[in-house]
């Protein structure tokens, strides 16, 4: 829908790069608007489409052709953990005090939920980076090893939905909607 009746109506990617440029922000901030209606979405939208001008002026590839792969998944984790950032935050001022917290502007502090420290987070924390840096290739690993690989699946899937039900109720999401 957005392609087609803004992305597209704006110019979209046949007429240079400026004007690429300005229909994929206009169209992405007025995404982001139509998630609610704040600032912070406004702003969502916005750093969704400065991504796609930046990888559109630059290239996939170009972006990332020198780092490791394990750097380019970390790049693209934060990068994709900034914008979740920016969609959740309920105001511009708690956005600017959680980016705030996350380059470290309070302090290291302490962990205001023991549960933070529980094996089982540390468990699901390790397995999830050692899938997402050793295992680039799940697909073709899992399909190697098919039973090995659908009963650890199928394990891991039963451990993440324990932990997320343990976690209690979250609101709907779209809430300013």
């Amino acid at each position: 829908w957005l392609r087609d009746y803004l992305y597209i109506p704006l110019g979209g990617s046949r007429h240079g790069t400026v004007r690429t440029g300005f229909a994929l922000m206009t169209t992405m901030m007025l995404g982001g608007l139509w998630h609610g209606a704040a600032w912070t979405f406004l702003l969502w939208g916005g750093y969704q489409g400065l991504l796609l001008v930046v990888e559109r002026a630059r290239g996939r590839r170009a972006l990332y052709a020198a780092a490791p792969p394990a750097l380019q998944v970390a790049a693209t984790f934060v990068l994709v953990l900034v914008g979740w950032v920016i969609f959740r935050a309920s105001s511009m001022a708690e956005l600017g005090r959680m980016l705030r917290g996350m380059v470290g502007g309070y302090g290291l502090g302490s962990w205001p939920e023991p549960e933070l420290y529980a094996w089982r987070c540390y468990g699901s924390l390790g397995c999830g980076l050692l899938v997402a840096f050793t295992c680039p290739q799940a697909m073709a690993l899992a399909r190697r090893f098919h039973l090995l690989a659908v009963v650890l699946g199928a394990v891991l899937f039963v451990l993440a939905l324990a932990q997320l039900f343990a976690t209690g109720f979250s609101p709907f999401i779209y809430y300013q909607f």
